[in-house]
């Protein structure tokens, strides 16, 4: 009789391990997927206009 327990409670344990690993991949997937939108948001966001070395004025003040 006990083997019988000791291998349903071996069975239990492969299931509880393969449930997690599922459930890992299941937040793995959702993570990704929200990580993918707001990487979208954040490229459709308008870009400060950075300014370029020819934009420069200079003025030549002599005293």
């Amino acid at each position: 009789m006990s083997s019988i327990a000791g291998m349903m409670s071996q069975q239990v344990a492969s299931i509880q391990k393969t449930l997690n690993i599922s459930l890992l991949n299941s937040q793995l997937a959702t993570n990704t997927a929200q990580a993918m939108v707001m990487l979208d948001q954040v490229q459709q966001q308008p870009q400060a206009v950075q300014p370029k070395d020819s934009d420069a004025t200079f003025i030549d003040v002599r005293v």
